[in-house]
């Protein structure tokens, strides 16, 4: 019975070319000339070499160390397929060697820009009497804007006409003498 099976699965390997000659099909060496008589699918496909793999972070990029919570910024870094990139910081304040980071040890941080501060040389002090065109009012609070125009909370004391309380600038108010 296994004779018999074996028979049949050697009849099925061989093919017999043109010539009648016997070969085998599975086990032959498949030249270029050839690869025209396989099917799609056996054909192996050239697969361009492209780096679909980037860095999370840009070499110079300033970063957070998360374990100290400094300022560091990026100098070098080292990728390893399959593994978590590897970054060399500097640390931005501190005299120290450069240290080897994984990526999840290091964050993006939001850098504020630095606010210009205004010292402001104020028109009128809280609590000063002023003329609105022809209305009198008392200044309660003040404020700067981040043009430096001075806006100031008023509190009417003649005829309100259902808005006793006003914010107006600096330039539309006058001091009242006396």
């Amino acid at each position: 019975m296994t004779r018999l099976l074996l028979m049949v699965l050697v009849i099925t390997v061989i093919d017999f070319n043109q010539r009648g000659a016997p070969s085998l099909t599975i086990h032959q060496h498949i030249s270029a000339a050839d690869r025209t008589l396989l099917p799609r699918g056996l054909i192996q496909r050239q697969t361009a070499n492209v780096a679909s793999y980037e860095f999370k972070f840009e070499i110079g990029e300033r970063l957070m160390l998360l374990a100290t919570n400094e300022l560091c910024v990026i100098i070098g870094r080292k990728q390893t397929v399959d593994c978590q990139d590897e970054y060399i910081v500097e640390l931005a304040h501190v005299d120290a060697a450069p240290l080897w980071v994984l990526e999840h040890q290091i964050a993006r941080v939001a850098l504020r820009r630095r606010r210009r501060v205004y010292h402001a040389r104020w028109k009128f002090e809280i609590g000063s009497r002023v003329m609105m065109g022809d209305t009198s009012a008392i200044v309660i609070s003040r404020q700067c804007s981040a043009f430096g125009r001075q806006i100031y909370k008023i509190a009417v004391t003649a005829k309100a006409e259902g808005r006793p309380f006003r914010y107006v600038l600096a330039s539309g108010l006058e001091p009242i003498a006396g």
